[in-house]
């Protein structure tokens, strides 16, 4: 049996919002584990809305991933959303659309549990991040069968 290692996928804390002076920081999302901000595999879509090309998170051979935020996520309410789709083009299905304070795995909320070895992240700033939020803190652990 594999052992389960979780892997942490986290925002720049306090995220950029797409009208701050930073504006080309804003794009954010970790394909590594690591920790967003300028540079790296940070990137848009080229829109105007700050949406974020979607990062990939892969565990090969693992049949479901656990899905839990971090105590102090947080994202400005209805206006910027962590999505996590099935697919690179998040269309159609998607697991989960969070904004503000409410995510799986915060607070005494349950987990998500995914039944697949990938999700897609995107993180998308609707615009400027004026109270200065955390951003999100995501931990992914995958879940192996036994044989």
């Amino acid at each position: 049996m594999i052992a389960p290692i979780p892997v942490t996928y986290t925002s720049p804390h306090p995220y950029a919002g797409e009208n701050d002076a930073n504006a080309e920081s804003y794009a954010y999302y970790a394909d590594d584990g690591g920790e967003g901000g300028e540079g790296g595999d940070y990137g848009d879509d080229g829109g105007d809305d700050g949406t974020i090309i979607p990062t990939a998170i892969s565990f090969p051979m693992a049949i479901e991933l656990e899905i839990s935020f971090g105590s102090a996520t947080e994202t400005e309410l209805n206006t910027d959303f962590v999505i996590l789709c099935t697919n690179v083009l998040c269309w159609g299905n998607i697991w989960g659309n969070y904004s503000g304070t409410t995510f799986p795995g915060k607070d005494g909320n349950p987990s998500l549990i995914v039944a697949a070895s990938a999700v897609y992240l995107r993180f998308v700033v609707g615009g400027a991040n004026t109270n200065s939020l955390w951003g999100y803190s995501m931990t992914v652990t995958p879940l192996y069968g036994t044989w």
